[in-house]
């Protein structure tokens, strides 16, 4: 009787296995005008920044986390002697897309009735960085 419970109850999926799929967060994809092999430098690179965020962000690790999209957003000011605008605008706003979530959720530890000090350091870098990338 408890092992029909147990698989009625472990309905949910462990944060681990959903999000250890190694999938990147760009790909090339056929029709691109510009040669691959240009891009696949900057692209590993963003998206083992992204990948490295993540893995930060899930371990509460947010100074390090904003560092690795900030890396991440440095290396597309590299790309733009190789790559497409269009491309270049995706990767930035996703990139800034993932910081503003990342400072959303600071920004809720930090405030309200139940606030969190200790993240507020974090709070006030993502908040720095995130005007910092907007300006660039």
């Amino acid at each position: 009787m408890n092992d029909m419970w147990r698989g009625l109850t472990s309905l949910s999926v462990k944060e681990s296995d959903y999000f250890n799929d190694n999938h990147e967060k760009f790909e090339i994809v056929g029709g691109c005008p510009v040669e691959e092999s240009a891009c696949l430098n900057y692209l590993s690179a963003i998206n083992k920044s992204f990948a490295s965020s993540h893995s930060f962000h899930l371990s509460k690790d947010y100074p390090r986390s904003i560092e690795s999209l900030k890396y991440a957003y440095t290396m597309t000011s590299k790309m733009e002697d190789s790559f497409c605008k269009e491309c270049i605008d995706l990767f930035r706003s996703s990139i800034i897309q993932s910081l503003e979530n990342i400072h959303d959720d600071l920004r809720r530890m930090t405030t309200g009735f139940i606030m969190n000090k200790r993240f507020k350091p974090s709070y006030d870098m993502a908040s720095m960085v995130l005007e910092e990338l907007k300006n660039f």
